[in-house]
């Protein structure tokens, strides 16, 4: 259907990141053409995700996930595939919305 749509890919973006720009949203695309890469992913605070970038082949495996997994496992399953940017904006969820990060008490 994606195809049928004229779609090329599709951006990932959750709502708690509110300091993602347009600019960080039109960076992954810039970066997909120059590198070739069908994943270009958001990298900050020692991890990787979103917003994140999956090119048209990558639909099918965005369809089988469950209603509560997240993409990241895609994006480290298919590390070969993957541009990984700096997006120090999307760390906000992290730093400000009162959840945990791994490792701290």
């Amino acid at each position: 259907m994606a195809a049928e749509l004229g779609l090329a890919g599709v951006v990932l973006l959750p709502a708690d990141q509110p300091l993602v720009t347009p600019e960080h949203l039109r960076a992954p695309r810039e970066k997909q053409e120059t590198s070739g890469k069908p994943i270009v992913a958001s990298r900050y605070a020692g991890t990787v995700g979103v917003p994140v970038l999956f090119s048209l082949e990558y639909f099918p495996h965005l369809l089988r996930l469950e209603p509560a997994q997240g993409c990241k496992c895609i994006i480290m399953s298919n590390e070969s595939d993957t541009l990984l940017v700096d997006c120090q904006a999307a760390e906000f969820d992290n730093r400000h919305s009162g959840r945990r990060q791994l490792g701290s008490q």
